[in-house]
């Protein structure tokens, strides 16, 4: 039987919904968080090795693209 599912208007936005039966039921089993991890409430070491990986990502996928086009 499924439940109704009724979200918080506060929490509409970080709760996942699962997709289906399945991951609903992996979710329950294996205790994964159904929220989504606020970066704002991180400590700023966390959110600066963020916010360098996800610039690393970036600045290497323009360098990259940048050789492949004026090779």
């Amino acid at each position: 039987m499924q439940e109704d599912k009724h979200l918080d208007e506060n929490n509409s936005n970080t709760t996942v919904e699962p997709f289906n039966s399945a991951t609903d039921h992996y979710s329950k089993i294996m205790g994964v968080p159904n929220t989504r991890a606020d970066l704002k409430t991180m400590p700023k070491p966390v959110r600066y090795f963020y916010y360098f990986v996800v610039g690393f990502i970036v600045i290497g996928f323009t360098i990259m693209l940048y050789t492949a086009i004026f090779k």
